[in-house]
């Protein structure tokens, strides 16, 4: 399993290459699966990569940037608050969400599909930004 941790595709292109080159279809080799990460078009941007890529976890800024923006403008915005916002069941309105889940293998299908409704759930905190020190490796305080 590759997980892509960063933004960029490049570890599920090279994953993918890698078992097209060299598993597929070879008896005992194991099949290769991806997941992307902050890329709704991670598994899909190149056809081939629908035949690793599971799903891919993504950022959808657009409901929160206009929730913030709306409060800005009418003066209830308040700038201590966290505006970080749970996964919600739709696609259209969460700030955080999955790709359409490629159905390889089914049984991580089925799970992921399954886990959906309760990644969703407002009351049991999923993001929550990090409020204590930041301290450099060799030990001292870089900020607070």
């Amino acid at each position: 399993m590759i997980f892509g941790h960063t933004d960029a595709t490049i570890p599920i292109e090279i994953a993918n290459q890698y078992y097209l080159n060299n598993n597929k279809g070879v008896k005992g080799k194991p099949q290769i699966y991806t997941i992307g990460y902050d890329n709704l078009d991670a598994c899909t941007f190149k056809p081939a990569l629908a035949e690793t890529c599971i799903a891919s976890a993504y950022w959808n800024w657009g409901p929160l940037l206009t929730e913030l923006l709306a409060q800005m403008q009418i003066g209830t915005w308040e700038p201590t608050e966290s505006p970080w916002r749970q996964m919600g069941g739709n696609s259209e309105t969460s700030t955080a969400y999955l790709s359409t889940i490629s159905g390889r293998p089914k049984r991580v299908y089925w799970r992921s599909i399954a886990r959906i409704s309760e990644l969703a759930r407002q009351d049991l905190p999923r993001i929550t930004r990090y409020i204590g020190k930041i301290g450099k490796n060799w030990g001292c305080v870089k900020a607070v």
